[in-house]
């Protein structure tokens, strides 16, 4: 079946299904009582989101999304990006080794996590807009709740916002004294506590002050070798807290001034490194390797072959927010602000070096990382009021990065007397720049359909200034400075149907654009996304079973992808794959069974495939062996065709299914039971799709249960409790003068007890 014929079978099956729902509704719900029974199962509660910068219900958001409420954050565990990718279907999550991590959405993501680079999945906390890979780690606490939109988001939150977006949101101060806490312990001796206090001052000014303290040992057991001790590897040590103070000055004035302090140290993430391998059907060519999967052994216990790993983050930001709604015919006023001052340091370990440097394969090498990143984030957005036929609101936004004094190097030997620099990279300024405007408006057409319509112009400018060393080759103070520019307007346009309250049938294309850049050895092209989505969102049975669907075809051009290159001197580069193709089924199911039972379920379907990626082979091997499909590349040799590989990350099926049950016994207390699953098919973390990249469908299972009464909880979990082994980060790796096979775990097997009290 060719991908026009599958995109047409899932669009008819989301118009049927779609249909098919609403005449159900029409023809079985059940009659008007008298009077409310008390055995009748309560309905699903509405969830309210700021997904299109304004308050609104998630069933009436034409944005296929998905919503995860503070009282799922705590009983998951979800405290930073990789556990909310593990709890949600539509995300995947690559630890991404010691150059940090970054987010897929419906196979969209960014390889490029160099302090040039941009994610294409951003984090977004109240507004402040986050790039950096390593601050993905940061926890979440005292969250009000987390929607994960899906496609491109390129008008309301412009650059970078192409394959999706997290938007976070914080609880706030509110005008009733409250204090709360909660207390987890578990295996791996596990000790988190977080905690708020809400003082209400008078009627102007209110204060919320909450914290965070998380640490466990490694899972990792990384032994002692080449002369190093013992360690644990992949733990966690941070500690955050937030202060918040609201004020009211008059009831069209309002105003939030929020300052947050972040530390995270401990050995933070390991990957295991093994020697490549040279590939025996290459007869007469030894420089290409083995590109199968080479036998990783334990995903435990192995050696680091150096120091242990350190991390050290220090993350400082101060936000405000004013909104001033006395404006004429309801209209508003609103300013967004925000300031990070955020300090980076990380040493990482690997066990190989480059043969022709005249070291032993076993010679343990170093890479230190040490940047200071200050963002700044402005937005100033006037908006009409929800109510009325025409809704619209329109802003000016500005972004800024500058990191000052960035030193990067790779060492080997570290920490020994006879420690040898490799190279060294000085930057004494890197800097980014956004500027945007942008504007979205409504109109309803009549009481069951409306349009919309919005669009975004966006200028990036990125700079670079420094210079690099190779003491090993008598290269000092070589420049490496550079600069890019890039600008797009984006855009989006929509169609909304709601034949009743419950069901909403929408249409709907945007676009997407993330900016260019470049690195030490070549510049590259900005990347776009233009969306088509089809979706529908209902409820049924009196609000007790709701039904979301939502199919989408997007052509995604010029992605950015790194790769490996002999003739760099950092060992990768960035190029632009041509096209790709993405289509693909998202579906979610929530049933209140009784008023006791509880059932939901997910479903993606994915399809995401190179259409046209010309791509250097692996190591530089002319005869690019083992390429699916070559092509001459002057001024020898051969390259890789990869049209028709999957895009990293990017399975082909995601399921996860849940069931809850409470049991009530009135004034003695409920106890609350959920186990949950989710299964996901093979993916890859490399566009060659090498099987050493690949890792296999698997599932993981979890299990939660929950004493409360009154404003007290004791829960005890139990996460991956098949302890299943998986990766999150595979890649063949050159850089820092190693040139090896890299990998990094999931989260073994958890569990724990907690307790949580509230007045």
């Amino acid at each position: 079946m060719s991908v026009h014929t599958r995109a047409r079978s899932w669009a008819a099956a989301i118009i049927g299904g779609s249909l098919g729902v609403q005449a159900a509704f029409a023809q079985t719900a059940p009659p008007a009582q008298s009077a409310p029974d008390a055995n009748a199962p309560v309905e699903l509660a509405e969830v309210v989101v700021t997904a299109e910068k304004r308050v609104s219900s998630e069933q009436k958001t034409a944005i296929s999304m998905s919503v995860i409420s503070a009282a799922d954050i705590a009983q998951k565990g979800i405290v930073d990006l990789q556990t909310l990718s593990a709890n949600d279907t539509s995300i995947n999550f690559s630890a991404g080794g010691s150059e940090g991590g970054y987010l897929t959405v419906r196979g969209v993501s960014s390889h490029d996590v160099t302090e040039i680079g941009d994610p294409a999945v951003p984090v977004v906390v109240d507004g402040f807009t986050m790039i950096r890979p390593y601050t993905l780690t940061t926890s979440l606490y005292d969250l009000e709740r987390i929607e994960v939109l899906r496609g491109p988001q390129g008008t309301l939150y412009g650059r970078n916002a192409i394959g999706g977006l997290v938007n976070v949101i914080t609880k706030r101060p509110e005008k009733e004294l409250s204090v709360g806490a909660r207390v987890e312990l578990g295996n791996y001796s596990t000790q988190n506590a977080t905690a708020f206090l809400n003082v209400p001052l008078n009627d102007l000014f209110q204060i919320r002050i909450s914290g965070s303290w998380r640490k466990h040992d490694g899972y990792r057991n990384n032994v002692a070798s080449n002369g190093f001790p013992a360690t644990r590897g992949d733990d966690e040590d941070s500690r955050s807290v937030r202060a918040q103070l609201a004020f009211t000055p008059s009831e069209a004035f309002q105003g939030l001034l929020t300052f947050q302090a972040t530390q995270i140290g401990g050995v933070g993430p390991v990957s295991k490194y093994l020697p490549f391998v040279t590939n025996p059907d290459l007869a007469g060519h030894p420089n290409d390797i083995d590109h199968r999967k080479p036998a990783i052994g334990s995903f435990r216990t192995f050696p680091l072959y150096g120091p242990p790993y350190s991390q050290s983050i220090d993350d400082k930001v101060t936000k405000l927010q004013l909104t001033y709604s006395g404006l004429p015919d309801g209209i508003s006023l609103t300013y967004l602000g925000g300031y990070s001052n955020l300090q980076y340091h990380h040493v990482s370990v690997s066990p190989t070096i480059f043969s022709f440097l005249g070291y032993d394969l076993a010679t343990p090498s170093a890479g230190y990382q040490n940047e200071f990143p200050k963002t700044l984030n402005q937005e100033l957005r006037i908006a009409s009021d929800s109510s009325g036929p025409f809704v619209w609101q329109t802003g000016v936004y500005y972004f800024e990065e500058r990191s000052t004094n960035l030193r990067n190097s790779a060492v080997v030997n570290p920490y020994a007397a006879n420690e040898t620099t490799l190279f060294l990279f000085t930057f004494p300024l890197v800097q980014t720049r956004s500027r945007a405007v942008f504007g979205q408006a409504s109109y309803a057409l009549n009481s069951t359909s409306k349009i919309t319509a919005g669009a975004r112009y966006s200028k990036d400018d990125k700079t670079r200034e420094g210079s690099y060393d190779i003491p090993l080759f008598g290269f000092f103070g070589v420049t490496d400075g550079g600069n890019a520019s890039s600008n797009k307007i984006t855009w989006h346009l929509g169609y909304d149907w709601s034949p009743t309250e419950q069901n909403l049938l929408y249409v709907k294309a945007g676009t997407g654009y993330k900016p260019g850049g470049f690195t030490t050895c070549n510049n590259y092209k900005p990347e776009t996304v233009t969306a088509y989505e089809l979706g529908s969102k209902n409820r049924l049975f009196d609000n007790r079973i709701q039904i979301n669907v939502a199919g989408y075809y997007e052509l995604y051009k010029d992605q950015q992808v790194g790769g490996l290159s002999i003739t760099c001197v950092t060992g990768t580069t960035i190029q632009n794959a041509g096209r790709s193709k993405i289509y693909g089924l998202e579906a979610a199911v929530n049933a209140l069974v009784t008023s006791a039972d509880k059932v939901d379920l997910s479903l993606n379907l994915l399809h995401a495939r190179f259409s046209e990626f010309v791509a250097a082979p692996t190591l530089g091997n002319p005869a690019a062996a083992s390429c699916a499909a070559t092509i001459p590349a002057p001024p020898f040799g051969l390259n890789c065709q990869l049209a028709g590989n999957m895009l990293t990350q990017a399975p082909n099926v995601t399921v996860a299914a849940g069931y809850d049950h409470t049991w009530r016994f009135g004034a003695n207390g409920d106890v609350d039971f959920r186990f949950e699953g989710k299964y996901q098919s093979k993916q890859y973390f490399d566009p060659f799709n090498f099987g050493d990249t690949e890792q296999g469908g698997y599932a993981i299972v979890n299990a939660y249960i929950t004493f409360s009464r009154a404003n007290w909880k004791l829960s005890a979990y139990g996460r991956n409790l098949g302890d299943r082994d998986y990766l999150v980060d595979a890649a063949e790796f050159a850089g820092g003068g190693a040139d090896v096979y890299r990998y990094g775990f999931g989260a073994p097997r958890t569990y724990g007890v907690s307790f949580e009290a509230s007045l």
